[in-house]
């Protein structure tokens, strides 16, 4: 079944092939084959999809995605697998979840127990990630600030590096840690460790 809802969609127990919709999504148990795509706020729950593509603030909870997870909103996702790439923008928080492909987040980013199978690749000023494990970690530089004022810098030959934060708490990175932006820092807490290199930044250890 093909279906594209416009409106209000409250689905439970319902199978599809692809399914569009436009407007609040509030589903429970159910089954999009191929292709859901939300615009709109969403909230997901015990629900079994292969590809997403969410323009919206969603919640996703005790679901699996087989495929690519893209999302232009805020989001939390508890208790949930993700097998293909990810690509969110927005705050993300993350609790209880399986990473499997590569993860890519542009906006704040806190993760608790959770796993990531490859690369973590977040453009924010600062990043949580607490009982997780990862392997590569990259920061990208942060756009923050005030376009005149980063001209204002460069015609006298000075670069802009805005300070940017990893912040671990008893959590394994198996890789590396490597600042985009050359003014990084990483807090270890607890039992946390890095396999890797920490690159453009440095390291501090606290209680």
């Amino acid at each position: 079944v093909e279906k594209t809802v416009n409106g209000t969609a409250e689905l439970s127990g319902q199978k599809y092939k692809t399914l569009e919709v436009n407007g609040f999504a509030n589903f429970k148990d159910v089954t999009v084959e191929k292709f859901l795509e939300l615009n709109g706020k969403s909230c997901m729950r015990e629900c079994h999809l292969k590809k997403v593509k969410s323009n919206g603030n969603l919640e996703l909870v005790k679901s699996k995605v087989t495929e690519d997870f893209d999302v232009n909103g805020d989001c939390e996702i508890d208790e949930s697998e993700l097998h293909g790439s990810c690509d969110m923008n927005g705050d993300v928080h993350l609790k209880k979840s399986t990473i499997h492909g590569d993860c890519t987040v542009c906006g704040s980013f806190k993760a608790e127990d959770t796993s990531f199978w490859n690369s973590l690749t977040v453009c924010s000023k600062k990043l949580t990630l607490r009982a997780c494990t990862t392997k590569d970690i990259y920061v990208l530089k942060s756009n923050s600030g005030v376009n005149i004022w980063k001209s204002f810098l460069k015609l006298f030959g000075w670069e802009d590096k805005p300070k940017q934060e990893v912040k671990l708490i008893d959590t394994e990175v198996q890789g590396d840690i490597d600042f985009d932006g050359q003014n990084g820092t990483v807090i270890l807490i607890g039992k946390s460790s890095i396999a890797g290199k920490v690159i453009g930044g440095n390291v501090e250890e606290r209680e």
